[in-house]
């Protein structure tokens, strides 16, 4: 199998570990390290390397939670503000109903002592 064609079918999310030749051949998200020569990476540096990534993830993931929650909130005050204004709204309409059916009523009365 030819190595570099392997490592270049790899998506990039793939941990690859070969050990040839006592030579340990590491493969971590689309980088390749080699023992023996100035790649080298420790497993504790690539534990490190993940740990730091898996805590940067998580806290953009946190922060993305807090902004989703925040906008849940004010998606909810909206719709307070709006229901609000709907309410009033409908009193509103109910009143201005109420006063034409009492100037409708007055005018009916003022109509029919005029028939008279």
């Amino acid at each position: 199998m030819d190595l570099l064609n392997y490592f270049k079918d790899l998506d990039g999310s793939q941990i690859v570990i070969f050990i040839i030749n006592q030579v340990i051949i590491v493969y971590v998200a689309s980088k390749l390290f080699v023992s023996k020569s100035k790649f080298y990476v420790s497993l504790q540096e690539i534990k490190t390397s993940f740990a730091s990534s898996n805590n940067q993830v998580e806290d953009r993931l946190n922060r993305n939670e807090h902004a989703i929650d925040k906008v849940e909130f004010l998606i909810k005050e909206q719709n307070r503000a709006i229901q609000k204004f709907f309410e009033a709204h409908t009193k509103s309409m109910d009143l201005l109903r109420n006063d034409f059916k009492e100037i409708n009523t007055r005018l009916s009365t003022i109509e029919g002592k005029l028939n008279k």
